[in-house]
């Protein structure tokens, strides 16, 4: 029901926008606002990736390598795919908005000089968006038959997120 009554008043603000009766404020704090919540999403999609895809690790305490949380089954680990995909589709998500909020803060973007990075960043969510292996494989990071699909795009999330703290940090000032 929650859900449903959020539809209608998004539905109702998006008409008011349309008719200029509504008020969209496309300040920096409110660009610097929207951008924080997406940091904090990407930091929680590339950290989920990566720890499927850690199949063992350093243990500084013992000197050795241990298991990890994740495995390096490659195409054998039946639930790579599920992380992949759901990364996947957040980032797609995100690139959409992403690209919406550039042309809503537009002049935000212009003044305070984040053009540069602004593509760079919105080149990193495409590269992780456009990701579409045939096969979704969880292999080792150096793996040549089965490659880790899951650390390639935890990798390409983490750009994006570095460039989005990168911008975050500018409107701080």
């Amino acid at each position: 029901s929650v859900y449903r009554d959020s539809i209608a008043t998004f539905l109702r603000f998006n008409d008011r926008l349309e008719k200029c009766d509504g008020l969209f404020d496309a300040r920096a704090d409110n660009l610097r606002s929207f951008l924080s919540r997406i940091t904090a999403d990407l930091g929680s999609v590339a950290d989920s990736l990566a720890k499927r895809s850690v199949g063992t690790r350093y243990d500084p305490a013992t000197h050795t390598f241990v298991p990890g949380e994740g495995n390096d089954r490659g195409w054998f680990d039946f639930r790579a795919d599920n992380y992949f995909y759901e990364a996947l589709g957040q980032v797609y998500a995100y690139h959409g908005l992403l690209q919406a909020a550039r042309l809503d803060f537009a002049n935000v973007i212009k003044v305070r000089g984040l053009d540069d990075i602004w593509d760079r960043m919105e080149a990193h969510v495409a590269q992780a968006a456009a990701m579409s292996p045939m096969i979704v494989s969880n292999g080792r990071e150096d793996g040549f038959l089965m490659p880790d699909h899951l650390a390639v795009m935890a990798q390409a999330v983490l750009r994006a997120r570095a460039n989005l703290t990168e911008i975050r940090d500018i409107l701080d000032r």
